[in-house]
């Protein structure tokens, strides 16, 4: 555990609730643990996303766990303007609706993350969490 990291989301009054599901998972997470995560911000929730932990997680995600998937998820999108571009880099079908809507909820969700963040926060947390 990144204690340099935990010690800012504290200073920032960022945590993350994380309620364990037990309803149908995606295709692509068969056999994971399905999990609710919802961000907070001083006691306010700020949203909600899925998240899904293999073998190799035991137990509900941490909030460096939520926040280093949201910034790499965030990063895949950064740079591409559009889907086919997107799907054309990371070895999606770029005619598959799945892999569009997948696309399409990374923008949604890339969106919430950079509303209730500062854009100091935005550069800083990825860095904090690379260390």
């Amino acid at each position: 555990m990144n204690t340099v990291i935990e010690e800012y989301l504290d200073y920032i009054g960022v945590t993350v609730e994380s309620r364990r599901v037990y309803d149908t998972s995606p295709k692509w997470a068969e056999g994971m643990q399905g999990y609710t995560c919802i961000l907070m911000r001083n006691g306010e929730r700020m949203f909600s996303v899925p998240f899904y932990t293999g073998p190799a997680l035991q137990g509900a995600p941490t909030r460096q766990d939520v926040l280093s998937a949201l910034f790499g998820d965030r990063q895949t999108i950064q740079y591409s303007s559009e889907f086919e571009e997107w799907a054309d880099r990371l070895g999606y079908n770029a005619d598959s609706i799945n892999d569009k809507q997948l696309f399409d909820a990374l923008i949604a969700q890339t969106a919430m993350l950079e509303s209730h963040l500062t854009a100091i926060e935005i550069l800083l947390l990825p860095k904090l969490m690379e260390d």
